[in-house]
């Protein structure tokens, strides 16, 4: 597993740079102790395939190839995606360069899921949490923001990733930029500052 982080926002990806619970349980993007979402996959009408990997302390740069249609004898598009993690939001930035002779038509968007899970519960080590439904309602406000609201909290992903095709000459290259914002809300903090101030202290002198 590898994470980044930078502010109040934690991602965790699989070891090639996978946002996707299905790869990697703990993956996701967190805020606080809360899971927001478990799955960012980003999807072409071209075929792709993964080339490398970087990472950083507060993102990652993942390199792929594509070919602009199917019959063509080598990979001819090179795309590169930015995941840059900034206070509680993660940027996001997709450069595409048209290496073929002719011009293409391609549209890209990520797939996501929304899970505003409790971070112990996804990494099951604490007892307390066994046997307990931490399943949350998910509901959507808008086409792109998604939120999940009890008595204590409401917890919003604003989504303004890049989805949309484009058309990129031969030798042309194009930029498309987007974000995904997430917030936490205690709607009676004054209840949670009580269970706080009451948790049991533990000593270390003997």
């Amino acid at each position: 597993m590898k994470i980044f982080k930078n502010g109040n926002l934690m991602v965790a990806t699989d070891d090639k740079g996978i946002i996707d619970c299905e790869s990697e349980k703990a993956a996701g993007l967190y805020l606080e102790d809360t899971r927001f979402i478990s799955r960012m996959v980003l999807k072409s009408s071209l075929p792709l395939r993964r080339l490398h990997s970087d990472f950083s302390w507060d993102g990652i740069e993942v390199r792929y190839l594509g070919l602009s249609k199917p019959e063509a004898p080598h990979f001819d598009i090179y795309v590169t995606e930015s995941l840059r993690a900034e206070g509680n939001t993660l940027y996001t930035e997709l450069t595409v360069r048209n290496y073929s002779a002719e011009d293409i038509e391609v549209s890209f968007e990520f797939e996501i899921s929304c899970v505003f899970e409790d971070m112990f519960s996804v990494r099951g080590e604490n007892d307390a949490y066994k046997g307990l439904d931490v399943s949350r309602t998910l509901s959507s406000s808008t086409t792109n923001n998604f939120e999940f609201e009890s008595d204590f909290e409401k917890d919003i992903v604003e989504n303004s990733l890049p989805a949309l095709s484009m058309k990129i000459m031969s030798g042309g290259s194009s930029r498309l930029s987007g974000k995904l914002r997430l917030s936490k809300e205690l709607k009676k903090e004054v209840i949670f500052k009580k269970m706080l101030s009451e948790r049991p202290v533990r000593s270390w002198v003997s």
